[in-house]
């Protein structure tokens, strides 16, 4: 009767200890639960909570894939999509690749470049501060500086030192309004449109300009001829000169600025005529600009007449005796009673000291600084201005673009082009394209030229195309031909389409029928397509490769009209899904979490798949706790000291840059009733299996112990009797 009862004992704890750990949302045992199983059965998707396989095609349910989105419907569960759609979230990502499967969000946008997109990341610039709390959500800041206090970062504040929480930037300029002295970016202040009366926030308000232009520089007066004196000037930098006022007098003390002359804003240069003789003149030159408002500089240069009869170049080297002695230099001898001063056989008016390419007597008549090579610091030499027409005098010529290539002066200077010639060495392609695509504007041969057949639409020819280059084949007589884009995705998943998008473009001028090839493993296809001049024809190709296919591989891509022939080649990934989910994950079987009751403790353990090299870090809410080194066997236990708040946690372990993580919770324990419900299991699905991470009480600690004292009483039951007090031979 007795062994009776410790058979019954054992029987009834043995269930009840295993009752403590079934899972009773999961009747068939296909790690769906019955509520979900029921709310996603469908034709489709036949989900019984009674039937593991309910379609019976050797598929357990929670493997199948219904919507054929790469996610199976365990995941779907996980992840909290639906498993009959695609694309829960109808963003246009199918859920496999969207950063954020139930929050619409098509841009994808992921500031952080984590796995979660802004849409549903709660700290979108990974700095450790939720973007509820975070000054700058999306810009790093972990220290949240504020120095003027306007609940704005000062990582992303348009003005850092200016309070403005509305970060108001109306000409959109990156700097804030209350920090911007030109909200409108019109070129006028804020203050002189308000002292105008415009509105200093509207670019396009009427403005009464009276802001007067900056002045010319660099002043000089030369007597040049009897009865002449000669004025040049460096031009004013302000845009909107009209012209220049040249204001002269005999008497620098009683400078009265009543003899005026305008010269127009092009002029730099200005010969005073008609003057006395040996007498000493004064002048200012001031610009003015298209509203009438002049300078006011006071910046006086003078000259004196020769007197009648003197020879104003008496040594004959074409150079005055007062231009000789105004420009005599240490590097530029010149003596108005010597035309070979410094005795090297050349006359001084021939000579070139700033090698600028014109000569001291070309300087004089130009007006230009026979000792600076570029006399107006427009980055080009005087020499070049004036070989190529443009004015040595003028700093603002530049910046134009004579020949409309795209290059303005000063580049053509600097790559030796022709400023005046948008092709300089007549190959086709404009000087300025040739600099931007990496070519020598300069050589017809580079790049290099069709072969002869090409010419007249004949023959054929292959040319390898950069992938990020958008080329264009250029051919006499017959229409352009140009692959605009190719877009490959860097990875496609087995089973799952992805799509390679092709843009021919016809940028001739004649309409011609294209023919395009592609050859991408498990799929080659071909089409013929008219495209009008100056049209574009767009393509898409839907991509399914197949599982032999897994691995590196290369489309390519031939595009040919009228004899010529262009190919493209891209290269591109397929991976399995499993390969592809856990492609960045560090993996490991069977590790276990056991977290006691008070939070205090935690163990850690399992096996790892990957080869690793070093320790493991251990990390439980991104705090590091532990560093483990596996055993031999890449095995690993560690029970870590940390006492953690009831709730949900996170262990990570890292490996190098490879990551495993997982949620787990610790129970609010006040009483043994609440213990009684923390226990639960998670099954985590891996590449190589699943493992059991579990959560334990003491109550069911206890059962387990006192079905181990009843077991063993059990098997010793002479043991057990003498333990009762009486033998089976004394009865």
């Amino acid at each position: 009767m007795k062994d009776k009862l410790y058979f019954g004992m054992i029987v009834g704890l043995f269930l009840f200890s295993l009752c403590a750990y079934a899972d009773v949302n999961d009747t068939d045992g296909d790690r769906l639960p019955d509520e979900w199983e029921n709310m996603y059965n469908q034709t489709g998707n036949r989900l019984d909570p009674a039937l593991n396989d309910t379609d019976g095609d050797g598929t357990f349910d929670g493997d199948e894939n219904p919507d054929n989105d790469g996610v199976p419907n365990y995941d779907e569960y996980l992840k909290g999509t639906n498993p009959n759609k695609n694309d829960t979230d109808d963003d246009s990502s199918c859920d496999y690749r969207d950063n954020c499967p139930l929050v619409p969000n098509p841009e994808q946008t992921n500031t952080d470049g984590d796995e979660m997109g802004d849409a549903c990341d709660d700290d979108d610039d990974n700095d450790g501060v939720p973007d509820e709390e975070d000054n700058c959500p999306v810009v790093s800041n972990q220290g949240q500086a504020d120095m003027d206090n306007d609940t704005v970062g000062d990582a992303c504040d348009n003005c850092p030192y200016v309070s403005n929480a509305n970060q108001t930037d109306t000409d959109g300029d990156e700097m804030g309004d209350a920090c911007d002295t030109d909200d409108d970016n019109d070129g006028i202040s804020d203050d002189d449109e308000i002292e105008n009366g415009t509105n200093p926030l509207d670019p396009d308000d009427p403005f009464v300009d009276r802001v007067a232009p900056l002045a010319p520089v660099n002043l000089t007066a030369v007597a040049v001829f009897e009865g002449v004196i000669r004025l040049s000037w460096v031009s004013s930098l302000s845009p909107d000169v009209a012209r220049y006022n040249i204001y002269s007098s005999v008497n620098e003390s009683e400078f009265d600025f009543v003899n005026v002359t305008f010269v127009g804003a092009d002029v730099n240069m200005f010969n005073d005529t008609g003057l006395l003789n040996d007498t000493e003149y004064f002048y200012v030159v001031r610009a003015e600009d298209e509203s009438g408002n002049e300078e006011n500089n006071t910046n006086v240069v003078s000259a004196t007449t020769y007197a009648a009869g003197v020879d104003e170049d008496p040594d004959g080297d074409g150079l005055p005796s007062d231009w000789e002695d105004e420009y005599n230099q240490t590097d530029n001898l010149l003596d108005p009673g010597m035309n070979d001063t410094d005795g090297n056989g050349t006359y001084d008016g021939d000579e070139d000291p700033d090698e600028d390419g014109l000569s001291n007597e070309e300087e004089y008549w130009y007006g230009t600084d026979p000792n600076n090579p570029d006399s107006d610091g427009d980055g080009m030499p005087d020499g070049w201005e004036q070989e190529n027409g443009l004015d040595p005098l003028d700093p603002n010529d530049g910046d134009n673009d004579n020949d409309g290539d795209g290059l303005n002066n000063e580049d053509e200077y600097k790559y030796g082009t022709d400023p005046n010639d948008a092709d300089t060495d007549n190959d086709g392609i404009s000087d300025g394209e040739e600099v931007a695509n990496g070519t020598n504007p300069l050589d017809p041969n580079d790049p290099p030229k069709p072969p002869e057949e090409y010419l007249g639409g004949g023959g054929g020819s292959t040319v390898g195309i950069p992938l990020s280059e958008t080329i264009e084949l250029v051919v006499t007589d017959v229409p352009k031909l140009e692959i605009k884009t190719i877009e490959m995705p860097e990875f496609m998943i087995v089973d799952v389409p992805c799509s390679v998008v092709v843009v021919i473009k016809n940028t001739g001028t004649v309409s011609y029928d294209v023919e395009v090839d592609a050859d991408m493993p498990g799929m080659s296809r071909s089409f013929i397509e008219g495209i009008d001049a100056g049209e574009e024809y767009s393509y898409v190709f839907d991509v399914v490769p197949g599982a032999e296919q897994v691995g590196a591989h290369r489309a390519h891509f031939t595009v040919q009209s009228d004899g010529k022939k262009i190919e493209r080649s891209v290269e591109y990934s397929v991976w399995t899904e499993e390969e592809f989910k856990y492609r960045d994950m560090l993996r490991i079987i069977g590790p276990g979490i056991i977290v006691d009751e008070s939070g205090k403790s935690v163990i850690v353990e399992g096996c790892l798949i990957d080869d690793v090299t070093g320790n493991l870090l251990v990390y439980i809410d991104d705090e590091l706790v532990s560093e483990i080194a596996p055993y031999d066997d890449g095995c690993f236990r560690k029970v870590i000291g940390i006492e953690l708040g009831p709730g949900v946690h996170v262990l990570k372990i890292t490996a190098g840059d490879k990551v495993y993580e997982m949620e787990f919770s610790v129970a609010d324990v006040k009483s043994a009733d609440e213990m009684a419900d923390v226990e639960r299991e998670d099954v985590i699905d891996t590449p190589t299996g699943s493992f059991l991470a579990r959560y334990v009480n003491t109550q069911n600690m206890y059962l387990v112990i006192i079905l181990l004292i009843v077991l063993g009483m059990w098997v010793k039951r002479n043991e057990i009797r003498t333990f009762f007090g009486a033998s089976s031979k004394a009865a």
